[in-house]
C-alpha cells in the first residue's frame, strides 16, 4: 500500500464530522483482506449482517462521511503525484523533454452522490465510484535510441508508468446493513482476497443483485468430454468445475463480485495498468523513436454490464405432457455483458533502419544507421455478449482457449478458461427452472488429421451420423492421431456475442523500416454470432515473417512485415440440438512451413444440447453439404478425370492418389442452408511492397519500402444456395486454389524499376486457379465438375475441380 496521506485522512474525517452534523446519513467504507477460502466459505451463507465480523478481515482502509443533499461527496486518502503524459525533444539537440503532465491521486478515492429515482418513484439511487491503489506505482524503462548497443542503449530511457488497481463503479438503493460491494482477487498476496464494505445508514432495503464472474481454467480434454455428454447443462458444468477445483484438476485464474442495483449497471477492474507507446516522436538521423503519448493496457480483468434491449418475445418452453401448452422463463430483463482478462503486454522488436543520414549542416554523408525498437503486443479474453439470467443459477458465458497460448503451436498443455457468470437476486429469487428447460452453451470444436484419412472418413460419412463421426475423431485425438486444433463454447440464445481470445499482433504499417504508424489483427480465436449467423476466424499458427534487404552495401538494413497464417468461416448455427459437422477445409501444400499443419485437414463441428429455435420447429428448410475438391494432375489425364461418374468418383480419385498420379490441392466443405451466403477459407495473408522511397543520388544501391497490400494465398470457397429441393434452384460457387506463393520482387530488380522511371512497382505476382460458376438442377450426391486451368509455367500438370452436394440432416 502507498503511505496513507494524514492530511488526506483529516479532510475525510472533519467532512464526515461536519455533515453528520447537518443531519445527513453516515457513509462509511472499509477495504480489507481475507483469506481467499474464508471467504468462498463465508459469503456462499448470503447476505449476511456479520459477514465482516465473521471473516475477522483486516482492514486496509476505513473511510467515513456523510452524503450531501445536492452535489457529490469525495472521501479519499493518499497523495497527490505528478504524472509525465506527453515528451517531446528539446527546441534545440535531442534531449528529451516534459511537455505535458498530469496530478494522479495514488490512494484510495470513493465518490458518492445522489442518483435517479427508480421506475417506481419509491427509491433514489446512489451513485458510488471507486479508486483504490493495491500498491505504489512503478514503472519500466523504453529504450528509445534503437540504434545503441549494450550499455549505450540503457542510457536512452523514459519510464513508462504502471498503475496496480481496483476500480469500482455502481448504482445502490441506500442500504441500512453493511454489504460487501465488491471484491477482487489480491494481485500482491495470491490466496488472499481484497474485499470492499459499504455501509450507508438510510434505513432501506438491501442491494437486490448479486453478481459474480468466476474464470475457471481445466484441462482441455476434460471439458471437451463434459461439454459432450448428455447431461452437460451449465449447473452440472459449473458442479463439475467445482469439484475439480477442489481436487486440483482445475484453478480459477480471475474471480470478481459486485451488489448491484435492480437496473444492473455497474463496472469493476482489477489488476495492473500497463502504459505502452500509442505515438512515437521520430528523430531520424539519430535513429532515435522517441514515445511521446502513451495509452494504459489491463493486466488483469474488468467487467462491465448495463441492461440489454428486449428484441424479442421471452424464450418459450413446450410442456411435454401438453404439446399445445408453452409457458415463458422468468428472470430480468437482458443484461449486456462485457468482459476482459488480460496478460502483461509482451515486447517485440522490430528492425528500425535510416538510410540518408545528415550531418548538423543537413548536408547528406552517405551514411546509414540501423537498430531495433521494441513495442507491444495485448494478450487477452474479450467476451460481449447479450443474454438473460433466468433464475439464481449460474450460466456458462463461454469457454476459450488462455489467450497466452494460443501465439504459437508447441506449448505444454492443452487448457481451457470457462467464463461462469451469476446474477443471484437475493430479496426476490426467481424460481429455479427445470434442467431440460435451461440453456447449454453451444460447442465449436475442429479436429485436424492427415488429409487422405480425412477424405476417406468423409467419403463413408453419412447424413445423420456427425455425433459418431466426432466420437470416431475424440478416439483418434486420445490415441494421438488426430488432434484438436480449435475449442470454444458460446452461449446458446440466439443472441449477439463476440468472444476473442488472441494475442493482438501489433505491425508496422506506413513507413514500416522507420515505424509512424501501426495495424494490428488476432492471432488466436474469435467468435461473432449474430442470432444464428457466425463468423469464426482461427489461427493455425503464428504469423510467418517476411524480410526486404534494403541497402545492397549495408546488410544489416532489414525491414519485416508478418503474415497471417488462419482459418476464416461464416456460416449459420444449426436450428436443432445435435452434433452437426459444418466445415471441413484442408491446409493446402502452398502454406507448408515447418509450424505450419500443411497435408492435415480440419473438421469444425457444432455441437449444441438444446434447439436454437424458441418455438417449435418448422418445417425443414433445405439443408445441404457442399464439397469443392482441386487436384493436381498430368494434363494428359485431363479427359479421363471430366469423363468420371459420381458412383466412380470415390474409388477413381483413391487409385489416382494410391499411384502418386494426382495431388489434392483443395479440399473444402460447407455446410449450406436454403437462402444463405457462406465463406470458408484458409489463408495466409502475405504483404508484398507496392511503393518507395526512390534511391537518393549519392546512395543508388538503397531503397525501401513505403507502402504495403495483403495478398490471400491458399484455398477460398464462397457460395449462395437458393433451392426449394432438390431438382430446381441454384447454387453459386466461386472456388480459388493458389498456385504458389508469391514471390517478392528482390531489391535489384526494385532498382532496376527505380532505374527505369516506372512508378508503379509490380509488387509480388499472386497465381491461383479460379472457378465461378452458377449451378442448377442439383441433384442428391451429384458430382460437378467445374473445369480444368492451366498453370502458368508448367506445361505438363494442370488444375481440375470438382463440386459435390450431398443432403444435410
Amino acid at each position: 500500500m502507498p503511505p496513507k496521506s494524514l492530511l488526506g485522512v483529516l479532510v475525510s474525517l472533519s467532512l464526515g464530522l461536519c455533515l453528520q452534523s447537518m443531519a445527513q446519513p453516515a457513509v462509511t467504507v472499509r477495504i480489507v483482506t481475507v483469506p481467499e477460502e474464508d471467504w468462498r466459505r463465508e459469503s456462499s451463507q448470503g447476505l449476511a449482517e456479520t459477514l465482516r465480523d465473521r471473516l475477522k478481515a483486516q482492514t486496509l482502509v476505513e473511510l467515513h462521511g456523510g452524503t450531501m443533499q445536492d452535489g457529490k461527496l469525495v472521501l479519499k486518502t493518499g497523495k497527490e503525484e505528478q504524472m509525465v503524459t506527453v515528451r517531446t525533444y528539446a527546441d534545440t539537440g535531442s534531449d528529451v523533454v516534459t511537455k505535458k503532465t498530469k496530478q494522479e491521486w495514488i490512494g484510495t478515492e470513493i465518490v458518492v452522490q445522489q442518483g435517479a429515482m427508480s421506475s417506481d418513484g419509491k427509491e433514489k439511487f446512489l451513485n458510488i465510484e471507486l479508486t483504490h491503489d493495491i500498491a505504489a506505482p512503478d514503472s519500466r524503462p523504453y529504450q528509445y535510441a534503437t540504434a545503441a548497443k549494450g550499455a549505450e542503449r540503457d542510457k536512452y530511457t523514459v519510464p513508462l508508468p504502471r498503475f496496480h488497481r481496483l476500480h469500482w463503479k455502481g448504482e445502490l438503493p441506500p442500504d441500512q446493513t453493511e454489504r460487501a460491494i465488491a471484491s477482487f482477487p489480491s494481485e500482491e498476496n495470491p490466496g488472499t482476497r481484497i474485499v470492499v464494505f459499504f455501509h450507508g445508514d438510510f434505513g432501506q432495503k438491501a442491494p437486490p443483485y448479486e453478481i459474480t464472474q468466476t474464470i475457471y481454467r481445466v484441462q482441455e480434454l476434460e471439458m471437451i468430454e463434459l461439454m459432450l455428454a448428455k447431461s452437460a447443462d451449465d449447473a452440472a458444468i459449473v458442479e463439475h468445475l467445482e469439484k475439480a477445483r477442489v481436487t486440483g484438476r482445475a484453478s480459477i485464474v480471475s474471480e470478481v463480485s459486485t451488489f448491484v442495483g435492480a437496473k444492473l449497471t455497474g463496472s469493476l477492474q482489477s489488476g495492473t495498468e500497463h502504459h505502452v507507446p500509442r505515438e512515437m516522436g521520430p528523430h531520424y538521423d539519430l535513429l532515435y523513436q522517441l514515445p511521446v503519448a502513451s495509452e494504459p493496457v489491463l493486466e488483469g480483468t474488468r467487467l462491465e454490464f448495463k441492461p440489454g434491449e428486449v428484441t424479442s418475445p421471452p424464450r418459450q418452453t413446450q410442456d411435454p405432457k401438453d404439446p399445445f401448452f408453452v409457458r415463458a422463463t422468468p428472470g430480468p430483463a437482458p443484461v449486456q455483458w462485457h468482459s476482459w482478462f488480460g496478460s502483461s503486454p509482451p515486447v517485440v522488436s522490430w528492425p528500425t533502419s535510416w538510410l540518408s543520414v545528415y550531418d548538423q549542416d543537413y548536408k547528406p554523408t552517405g551514411k546509414a544507421i540501423t537498430g531495433f525498437m521494441d513495442w507491444y503486443d495485448r494478450v487477452a479474453q474479450e467476451i460481449t455478449a447479450d443474454f438473460q439470467f433466468p433464475d439464481n443459477s449460474p450460466r456458462i458465458v463461454a469457454m476459450l482457449s488462455p489467450a497466452d497460448q494460443v501465439w504459437g503451436t508447441k506449448r505444454q498443455g492443452r487448457w481451457l478458461d470457462v467464463t461462469v457468470a451469476r446474477c443471484q437476486n437475493h430479496t426476490d429469487p426467481a424460481p429455479a427452472i427445470p434442467a431440460a428447460e435451461t440453456a447449454s452453451p453451444c460447442l465449436i470444436l475442429g479436429i485436424s488429421l492427415e488429409s487422405r484419412m480425412a477424405l476417406a472418413l468423409l467419403e463413408k460419412r453419412g447424413g445423420n451420423d456427425d455425433a459418431d463421426l466426432l466420437s470416431l475423431l475424440m478416439q483418434r485425438v486420445k490415441q494421438k492421431t488426430a488432434q484438436v486444433r480449435l475449442c470454444m463454447a458460446a452461449t446458446s440464445s440466439p443472441s449477439n456475442q463476440i468472444l476473442s481470445s488472441a494475442r493482438e499482433h501489433a505491425y508496422p504499417t506506413e513507413m514500416p523500416s522507420i515505424p509512424s504508424a501501426w495495424g494490428e489483427f488476432h492471432v488466436g480465436s474469435s467468435f461473432e454470432c449474430d442470432g444464428e449467423n457466425f463468423t469464426l476466424e482461427q489461427d493455425l499458427a503464428p504469423p510467418s515473417r517476411m524480410e526486404w534487404k534494403l541497402a545492397l552495401d549495408v546488410p544489416e538494413a532489414i525491414m519485416w512485415q508478418p503474415s497471417r497464417r488462419f482459418l476464416r468461416t461464416t456460416s449459420k448455427l444449426p436450428r436443432k440440438s445435435g452434433t452437426y459437422l459444418c466445415s471441413a477445409v484442408a491446409v493446402p501444400g502452398v502454406l507448408a512451413a515447418e509450424d505450419m499443419p500443411a497435408g492435415e485437414t480440419l473438421l469444425l463441428f457444432v455441437h449444441q444440447a438444446r434447439n436454437l429455435d424458441p418455438a417449435p420447429v418448422a418445417p425443414r428448410e433445405p439443408v445441404i453439404d457442399v464439397e469443392a475438391l482441386v487436384f493436381e494432375i498430368p494434363a494428359t489425364d485431363a479427359d479421363t478425370w471430366k469423363a468420371v461418374k459420381s458412383p466412380d468418383f470415390a474409388s477413381f480419385i483413391a487409385q489416382k492418389l494410391d499411384a502418386r498420379s494426382a495431388t489434392l490441392s483443395g479440399h473444402a466443405l460447407q455446410r449450406q442452408r436454403h437462402g444463405s451466403e457462406t465463406t470458408l477459407a484458409v489463408s495466409e495473408y502475405q504483404m508484398t511492397a507496392t511503393e518507395f522511397d526512390p534511391p537518393e543520388p549519392q546512395t543508388p544501391g538503397r531503397m525501401r519500402p513505403t507502402a504495403m497490400e495483403g495478398l490471400p494465398v491458399g484455398t477460398r470457397l464462397q457460395m449462395d444456395f437458393v433451392n426449394e429441393g432438390f431438382g430446381s434452384g441454384s447454387l453459386k460457387v466461386d472456388l480459388e486454389q493458389s498456385i504458389a506463393k508469391p514471390i517478392e520482387p528482390s531489391l535489384p530488380e526494385t532498382l532496376k524499376i527505380a532505374a527505369s522511371g516506372n512508378e508503379d512497382y509490380p509488387g509480388a505476382k499472386h497465381l491461383v486457379s479460379e472457378w465461378k460458376e452458377q449451378l442448377t438442377q442439383l441433384q442428391p450426391n451429384e458430382l460437378r465438375c467445374l473445369g480444368v486451368r492451366r498453370l502458368p509455367g508448367n506445361d505438363k500438370s494442370v488444375h481440375i475441380a470438382y463440386v459435390r452436394v450431398r443432403d444435410a440432416k
